[in-house]
């Protein structure tokens, strides 16, 4: 459970000088194997709703939190027993929401027929040392 409606500015109305973000409960899953003494394998997903809903597409268009599913996929090489190193795969599936016309005086006036996509992949690489 993401708790937005408590976090200002985010689930605060957005006359209010917020971005009226909805409460989400989302699903997280990840498994992790580990196929020898040196390489860990990891995968996980995050399913949810977005907390921007389609009363507030036009004023969210630069914060555009929509995505629904995460892919993740990840592996450690346990170099020695001080030293690891990362590799992480996301991929975040695309999702579109079109404004519904209704909501504040902003978003109705300003970002009627306003709609935004949003999808991406993203690779990071890391080193962790253990002191």
């Amino acid at each position: 459970f993401q708790n937005w409606s408590g976090v200002p500015p985010f689930g605060v109305a957005v006359l209010n000088s917020g971005l009226a973000w909805r409460d989400i409960h989302a699903f997280k899953a990840g498994i992790e194997w580990n196929a020898c003494d040196k390489l860990t394998f990891m995968a996980g997903l995050s399913i949810g709703r977005p907390v921007v809903t389609r009363d507030r597409t036009f004023t969210n268009a630069f914060i555009p939190t929509l995505i629904e599913q995460h892919y993740t996929a990840g592996l450690t090489w346990h170099v020695n027993e001080k030293n690891d190193l990362h590799l992480v795969y996301l991929l975040s599936a695309q999702h579109t929401l079109k404004q519904s016309g209704h909501g504040d005086a902003l978003d109705v006036l300003g970002g009627y027929g306003s709609e935004l996509t949003v999808a991406g992949n993203s690779i990071a690489v890391g080193y962790s040392h253990k002191f």
